[in-house]
């Protein structure tokens, strides 16, 4: 199931230019099976039409401060009805009515009648942006609770560039899914690794595999939406970051120079996944120039690499551990091997085959194991789904 299925937002748009991005945003959201009412303020729609927003959203806008609907007051209903509200593009001016509690349009009329998250994006000019006024009203909404998204630094409707540009779509969409999902992880610091590593061979080639972070950005994504503070230590990865505020990210290269990132932060998290297809073998001296085609074969003299999983079954205090297994044969008996001999409390094990091929695909088939044995079979599904799934079985055994 998506993670904005059954869920009902209202998207609130404010009179500025970026209001052609919301409509990027209301596709995201019903792509992600979200019910959404958008109600843009009589400014907004001068940049983007009625029938633009109700064909994407698929219902009637809320647009007039007096509307009813089948003798019910549209924006009571609205704010009974809604999960969420995000306003997107939040101008000056409706984060001032917002602050002072104005009620001319019906998305403040409705604001006012709402109980549950609300979150804006501001987009203005930067003077504006940075005027005592705003800031005043921007720290009286936070002091609310209102949740502020952003603005990000670039290309502004004047021209000129600086501080006041809208937040990302993408940002906007992993904050309204955050914001709808239960804080079951908050107050845990975690670690997770993800994507392969690298290992040089001369300046131009290198030892690698074809994992592509898929499944460990997912699983970053998952707890911090969850509420966890993620220490997100990565290789290459072949997948966007999420923009959330409390995914931290360590990008890294060699299996060394994970392992020492990953022992930096060891000792502060809780919760520790393993989830990055680390090399485990590597040059023994790396050539300073190109190694040249001129035989027909050339040897490699490899040396094997640390264990990073089994040095982190070593800490003294010890996270609650999970590592990821990739098998070509015996999943179980190989997996449960792992996790005895690198002290994990779980492992996920994937089982490598045509059918599953497992790296580079969004979709992932887990068998769950602790040292005794199978604790859940995840079917294949979306990397998404199972990071959840897992997830699920790790609180149940993580002590908070």
């Amino acid at each position: 199931m998506k993670q904005a299925a059954a869920k009902h937002v209202t998207i609130g748009i404010g009179g500025g230019i970026s209001a052609y991005r919301t409509l990027e945003l209301i596709r995201l959201l019903k792509k992600n099976e979200a019910s959404i009412t958008v109600a843009p303020t009589k400014a907004a729609l001068h940049f983007v039409t009625e029938l633009s927003l109700e064909t994407l959203s698929q219902n009637a806008c809320l647009s007039l401060p007096l509307q009813t609907n089948n003798g019910q007051i549209s924006h009571i209903e609205e704010a009974y009805q809604s999960d969420l509200i995000i306003i997107a593009p939040a101008t000056c001016d409706l984060i001032a009515k917002m602050a002072h509690g104005f009620a001319d349009e019906i998305l403040l009329q409705t604001l006012l009648s709402f109980q549950g998250p609300v979150l804006i994006a501001p987009a203005m000019e930067t003077h504006m942006w940075q005027h005592p006024a705003t800031q005043a009203n921007i720290e009286t909404l936070r002091n609310r609770g209102v949740q502020i998204i952003g603005p990000d630094n670039g290309d502004l409707a004047s021209g000129r560039q600086g501080l006041g540009r809208m937040a990302s779509v993408n940002a906007l969409f992993e904050h309204i899914l955050s914001a709808l999902t239960p804080k079951d992880f908050a107050g845990i610091e975690a670690l997770v690794t993800a994507g392969p590593t690298v290992e040089n061979l001369d300046p131009v080639r290198f030892l690698s595999n074809h994992s592509s972070g898929k499944m460990g950005v997912a699983l970053a994504r998952a707890l911090a939406q969850r509420g966890a503070l993620v220490h997100l230590v990565h290789g290459p990865l072949s997948v966007a970051i999420p923009e959330l505020s409390n995914i931290k990210s360590y990008p890294v290269r060699s299996t060394h120079d994970m392992l020492e990132q990953v022992l930096e932060l060891a000792a502060n998290v809780q919760l520790a996944i393993c989830c990055a297809a680390v090399a485990d073998y590597r040059q023994a001296k790396i050539a300073q120039e190109k190694i040249k085609r001129s035989e027909d074969t050339i040897t490699l003299s490899l040396v094997k690499n640390p264990d990073i999983l089994a040095r982190l079954g070593q800490t003294s205090p010890k996270p609650f551990l999970i590592g990821f297994a990739a098998e070509t044969a015996n999943l179980e008996i190989n997996a449960k091997a792992k996790c005895q001999q690198k002290n994990c409390d779980l492992i996920c094990a994937n089982l490598i085959s045509k059918s599953n091929p497992a790296f580079a695909t969004d979709d992932n088939e887990v068998l769950i194991l602790d040292q005794k044995g199978p604790v859940l079979h995840i079917k294949s599904q979306r990397k998404d789904c199972v990071a959840r799934l897992i997830l699920d079985t790790v609180h149940q055994r993580l002590v908070f």
